[in-house]
């Protein structure tokens, strides 16, 4: 019987599969990210918001695989966002959060943990001062995955953008 998506055997072997496929770009968006193993979660800045924020990185981690644990580094760039979003330039403007996974496991679930992570990333901006009518929280689970195995870590990944 062959291990189920959730569970831990199924699980350490896709952590040993995902270091390897690291170096590979993502299937969001043209040109190549630089991923890391360490970081288990990804937060993608749409331009707008990134110029406002004025928030750079040149490292997209991705979430662990079955994952809606925030990173460090996660922490870091959501604690510039809630501040451009609370303080700063965007002060009193909504935010869209839009989950997303690799296809493993069924349509329901991914769409059920694309959901946990922009709840998770929605959770810590409200922590830090973010009002929760300014969050627009979705998921689209699955939907515009890479067919492509080597690519799935980088479909793990919360999309922030400017919903006004």
């Amino acid at each position: 019987m062959l291990p189920t998506p959730r569970s831990p055997l199924f699980k350490q072997s896709l952590i040993t599969v995902t270091l390897v496929v690291f170096s590979f770009g993502c299937a969001h968006q043209a040109a190549p990210r630089k991923l890391t193993a360490a970081s288990v979660t990804a937060v993608r800045l749409d331009e707008v918001v990134r110029t406002k924020c004025k928030t750079v990185s040149a490292v997209t981690p991705v979430f662990d695989f079955s994952s809606s644990e925030l990173s460090a580094e996660a922490k870091t760039t959501l604690d510039t966002v809630a501040t451009c979003f609370t303080t700063g330039p965007l002060k009193d403007n909504n935010l869209r959060l839009i989950g997303f996974t690799d296809p493993t496991g069924t349509r329901a679930d991914n769409y059920e943990l694309g959901m946990d992570r922009a709840q998770s990333v929605a959770l810590f901006l409200e922590k830090n001062g973010m009002k929760k009518a300014q969050l627009i929280v979705t998921s689209r689970g699955e939907e515009g995955a890479s067919p492509d195995s080597a690519r799935w870590p980088a479909d793990r990944i919360v999309d922030l953008s400017l919903a006004n």
